[in-house]
């Protein structure tokens, strides 16, 4: 373990990170994928927090509050160490998040991408028993939702956004899978337009493993 640092993330010093895997990574990514939001004033809840790089990312750039909801146990670790330094503004849950209550499998990949791991069932992939939280009893006091859960994004049910105080979603939706790119994708986007919400880009590229699409109302 170690502490980040890196002048061209000057928002990130301090930060723990693992000294092997994507942790470096992932702290990067976060200025491409959502530096072009405004996270000043909204509370956020954080769908896939990983080790907690997107919540100190919103957080340095004027949110008010991030739920970060991880269910690996791994990244836990690293997650609550980053959690020190914004304990009045940021907050974790141990789970991962679904539409109902209770326990769910978590297919683990079989290498050092902590990032990659999924509730959705993968080939070759050990899962574990964790513990799995519902969705919309989340939203209250929320206004923004970040989500990046490896293909389980397709799963949960977004309807309920409809009925909140959300106006702005930032989602990584995966696309590695024929069914999800054709048919699941297109179906997610119905689903916000329904909500109430306008996307930035609903082009679906045919090379992409993934890509980052955002929604406001």
């Amino acid at each position: 373990m170690k502490q980040y640092s890196d002048k061209r993330n000057g928002w990130a010093e301090g930060m723990w990170v693992r000294e092997v895997g994507p942790d470096t990574d992932c702290v990067r990514e976060q200025r491409r994928e959502y530096g072009s939001l405004v996270w000043r004033g909204h509370r956020v809840l954080d769908l896939g927090a990983n080790i907690g790089a997107f919540a100190w990312f919103a957080l340095m750039h004027g949110a008010e509050r991030v739920t970060c909801v991880e269910p690996d146990p791994g990244n836990i670790q690293v997650l609550d160490l980053n959690l020190q330094a914004f304990s009045a503004s940021m907050v974790r849950i141990a789970a991962a998040v679904a539409n109902d209550p209770g326990q769910v499998e978590l297919y683990l990949a079989n290498n050092d991408q902590h990032w990659s791991h999924s509730t959705v069932p993968t080939k070759g992939r050990e899962p574990v028993s964790v513990p799995a939280v519902a969705m919309a009893p989340l939203l209250p006091g929320h206004t923004a939702v970040k989500c990046d859960i490896e293909g389980a994004e397709y799963g949960i049910d977004w309807s309920f956004l409809a009925a909140s105080d959300v106006s702005m979603v930032a989602m990584e939706l995966h696309l590695n899978r024929g069914t999800w790119r054709t048919e699941e994708c297109p179906r997610l986007f119905e689903v916000m337009a329904d909500a109430g919400f306008t996307i930035n880009d609903e082009f679906i590229p045919e090379k992409h493993w993934n890509i980052v699409r955002t929604w406001q109302r």
